[in-house]
């Protein structure tokens, strides 16, 4: 059996985030950097840099990317060249899901 329920949790949150996101999406409209053309209720604000390292949001180093792309990204499973704009995708993905 899965146990269901709930628990309580302190999370934190970025100040900003949402400010960040609607200043991306006046910039490059609904269009994810990797997909292009979205709703916008799938684009997710993300950052080129590591923002726990760096917690200002900097929107000439941030793009738009769809959620599932997103979690791609932040685990670096998919990289984005800042200069070019050009994304790679790891190896061990492009062999099992051509």
């Amino acid at each position: 059996d899965i146990v269901g329920g709930r628990v309580d949790a302190v999370v934190k949150q970025r100040v900003g985030q949402q400010h960040f996101r609607k200043r991306l999406l006046d910039r490059y409209g609904t269009v994810c950097a990797v997909t292009g053309q979205q709703p916008e209720e799938v684009l997710d604000a993300a950052h080129l840099y590591t923002f726990a390292e760096r917690p200002e949001h900097l929107e000439t180093a941030g793009l738009l990317l769809r959620a599932d792309v997103h979690r791609l990204f932040d685990r670096l499973l998919l990289t984005v060249e800042p200069r070019t704009w050009h994304s790679r995708v790891a190896p061990a993905l492009i062999h099992r899901y051509p």
